[in-house]
């Protein structure tokens, strides 16, 4: 996880190799849970991730600010503090999903009001 989190450090200039680091460190995540279940849904879950990533690449600053809380949930893994990591995976999809919702309001024209 911190070898993939490095990648992301050095290539967040760079969207798609960013991208691809970050999706490999979710998925790495999701199989270190040992969840049968999660396994399984791996697929659909990186399908999202990658929708969702598509996006947030495109709002600036986006990738930046969600590097401290990959780095505190990498800590929290590796300490084994379960209740930490999962608050901060929540913060991090509130936080993408934030991103998502500035990317794609600024992109659906809003209607004019009535006088």
């Amino acid at each position: 996880m911190r070898e993939l989190f490095a990648t992301m450090e050095r290539e967040i200039a760079d969207p798609p190799r960013y991208a691809q680091a970050d999706l490999e460190l979710h998925a790495t995540i999701l199989r270190a849970t040992h969840n049968v279940l999660l396994a399984q849904l791996s697929d659909t879950i990186a399908e999202g991730l990658v929708a969702s990533r598509d996006v947030t690449v495109r709002s600036p600053g986006a990738s930046a600010a969600s590097m401290p809380l990959h780095a505190q949930v990498i800590e929290a893994i590796a300490t084994r503090d379960a209740d930490r990591a999962e608050r901060l995976m929540t913060d991090l999809v509130r936080l993408a999903l934030a991103d998502i919702e500035v990317i794609l309001g600024s992109a659906v024209a809003r209607p004019a009001e009535a006088p």
